[in-house]
């Protein structure tokens, strides 16, 4: 090779060493650590999506976001106290180590992690107001942004609650529909009170503003209404949610104004046929955007139900007071002065157990945490049951004043519940779940007789003493119908057993004293599978479904014009019968008088002694609670019964 060949043969080495040699920084094909082909990455990691979401404190009820906010830039941000989820997407997929060095998460709680696909997620539990949490990615490429980092800072603040009102005219402004109102409500996450008396109306006169709680009634003219937020508020997201109320009722709500920045006062038109109004401001939003935390009010037209007292002897019907919607037990006490109810708490879909003065109105709400037996325990006390977990349970007598008189353990799962007249002993039916024989439709269950001494705790059980035979999926409400019912002097118990179809159904009579069946009575055709039952209180006659027999053999009987539908209201002295048609209380309701043919008391009629029931009047459909001492008979009428609510037919949890 020449001298003068080398410069060209040294460029030519050079070019070559300069494509086969890698570029500082890369790795050798055959490195243990090259990147996948197709994945290789120049320059730091994108960031390319971002985002903040905040749920709704669990206290609220309420599961769906509360706000959203997409983030391309560092912030700082203010969400609320409940669950805070902030997510992002980094490409390529980051390894631990990289996460490890380049995330920061600081807050006085630990957030829980996860990593999919390249997606970091951090959910922060609740926390209270003032609360600040800060995140922070450093060494990427933000999507649409020049900076190599995203620091965000969340601060935690209280939602945004409200307390929904309507204006109660004064009596000088009140017009013919009017009417007092009382109730209670309570704002942020707006749980229902007791509510009492409609909102009368009488146009935009004067008036008290009062807060509504759920199953409130609004009378039946347009309602003066307000709502006041705790918060300023986005007018616009809560004007969208007074226009969407008014595209439900098929009218326009009236004219909105805004008092300031956290009130706002409108007409409520209310529909046309009556239906339920319901109201929810789950969508408007405070000037940060945070969405509202609240009720959805359950709120029907016309009055309010109102408790009724009837004497049957001359036929006069007093109105007492006014009552809450949706009662579904209820027994007036002996002396007339204190009307003990159940009703719904519709939000939670819970119950709540209530004493009110039939004079005033003036209630007491009871303990909570405890189930009651619809009735009155010797005429002057109450039984409840703790709300125990399994097997766990008890039972206490108390005073209406919540003193407890006596107590013991309660078997788990004892439902059809009846308390004998003197009070001493309560009975009810355990399903044994080895006896049942079922098919596709009906279901044959074995019941277990359960009797309870309520003065030493004592229990005794009779092991497959009735039959029932039910529908599959009935509801067949446990405590409201079907159980075992006393003798007046509480000696003997009466069972009904069905015994399934073209088998009929017999009544079962138990001695007490002996632990013998002393009686068992065949049903006629009439009472079909009838398992509602009642002893009259003069000891005379037997109620099963339709018909009604005489005691004493050889146990004559007649046909009422309305089945039982649940346990049956008889007067003191057993001459009158309340037969109310439908289990869940709301039906028809016809009072009987009743009396034996050949009774000398009612007929000089020779011949075998027949019952024979006497239609006296028709209710209409109310809601039967008993009998005083003085023979007065107790109801609760209600024009807007068929809009109550019914947990079992619910479509959200928060009517």
């Amino acid at each position: 090779m020449s001298r003068s060949d080398w410069p060209a043969r040294a460029c030519l080495v050079l070019l070559c060493a300069a494509i086969l040699l890698p570029a500082p920084g890369c790795r050798r094909a055959g490195d243990a650590a090259e990147a996948p082909a197709g994945n290789v990455q120049s320059g730091p990691p994108k960031l390319s999506v971002a985002s903040v979401v905040c749920k709704a404190p669990a206290s609220s009820g309420i599961s769906d976001e509360r706000l959203k906010v997409f983030v391309s830039t560092s912030a700082e941000l203010v969400v609320g106290t409940g669950e805070v989820v902030f997510s992002a997407t980094v490409t390529p997929r980051p390894s631990q180590e990289w996460v490890n060095e380049h995330v920061k998460v600081e807050g006085p709680r630990q957030p829980v992690f996860s990593d999919s696909a390249g997606r970091l997620t951090y959910t922060f539990p609740e926390g209270p107001p003032g609360e600040t949490m800060t995140v922070s990615i450093t060494g990427v490429q933000l999507a649409n942004s020049g900076e190599d980092s995203l620091v965000l800072s969340l601060t935690r603040v209280a939602e945004p609650g409200v307390v929904l009102e309507a204006k109660v005219p004064t009596a000088a402004s009140t017009g013919a529909g009017g009417s007092a109102a009382g109730g209670t409500g309570s704002g942020g996450t707006g749980s229902g009170g007791t509510g009492s008396g409609g909102t009368g109306s009488g146009g935009t006169g004067t008036g008290a503003w009062r807060p509504l709680a759920t199953s409130d009634c609004l009378g039946d003219q347009p309602v003066e209404m307000r709502a006041r937020f705790t918060e300023d508020m986005d007018r616009a997201s809560v004007e969208a949610v007074l226009e969407r109320q008014g595209n439900d009722l098929g009218a326009s709500v009236g004219p909105v104004t805004w008092t300031d920045a956290r009130t706002v006062e409108f007409t409520l038109p209310l529909p046309e046929p009556p239906s339920v109004v319901r109201f929810c401001f789950w969508e408007a939003r405070d000037t940060r955007g945070l969405k509202v935390v609240s009720t959805v009010w359950r709120l029907y037209p016309g009055p309010m139900p109102r408790l009724h007292a009837l004497d049957p002897v001359t036929g006069r019907e007093t109105a007492l007071c006014s009552l809450p919607a949706d009662v579904y037990h209820a027994a007036v006490s002996p002396d007339g002065q204190t009307l003990y109810y159940v009703h719904y708490l519709e939000r939670s879909m819970d119950t709540r157990a209530v004493l009110v003065r039939t004079g005033d109105g003036s209630t007491q709400a009871l303990d909570a945490g405890y189930s009651y037996n619809p009735g009155w325990v010797g005429g002057r006390y109450l039984l409840r049951s703790a709300r125990a977990q399994e097997p766990d349970r008890r039972f206490e007598v108390i005073s209406p004043s919540g003193e407890i008189i006596r107590q013991g353990p309660l078997p788990w799962g004892l439902h059809y519940l009846s308390v004998s007249p003197d009070g001493t002993r309560l009975a009810g039916y355990l399903v044994d779940e080895t006896g049942p024989a079922s098919d596709e439709h009906w279901w044959l269950e074995q019941l277990d007789l359960v009797v309870v001494d309520l003065q030493t705790g004592a229990t005794r059980t009779l092991h497959g003493f009735a039959t029932r035979y039910e529908e599959v999926g009935a509801y067949v409400g446990g405590e409201q119908a079907g159980g075992p019912f006393w003798s007046p002097d509480s000696r003997l118990l009466a069972v009904i057993s069905n015994m399934g179809p073209g088998q009929g159904s017999v009544i079962r009579v138990l001695n007490l004293d002996t632990g013998e069946v002393e009686e068992e009575v065949g049903l006629a055709d009439a009472a079909g599978q009838s398992t509602v039952g009642s002893w009259s209180p003069d000891g005379r006659h037997w109620t099963a479904g339709p018909v009604l027999l005489r005691v004493a053999p050889p146990h004559e009987a007649a046909t009422l014009s309305v089945a039982c539908g649940r346990n049956p209201e008889w007067s003191p002295d057993g001459r009158w019968l309340a037969v109310n048609s439908r289990l869940d209380g709301w039906g028809e309701t016809v009072l009987y008088r009743v009396r034996a043919t050949g009774d000398p008391a009612s007929s000089s009629v020779q011949g075998p002694l027949e019952p024979e029931p006497v239609e006296e009047r028709s209710l209409g459909n109310v809601f039967p609670c008993g009998w005083d001492s003085a023979g007065r008979f107790y109801f609760i009428r209600w024009t807007s019964y068929e809009l109550r609510y019914e947990p079992s037919l619910a479509t959200t949890g928060f009517d």
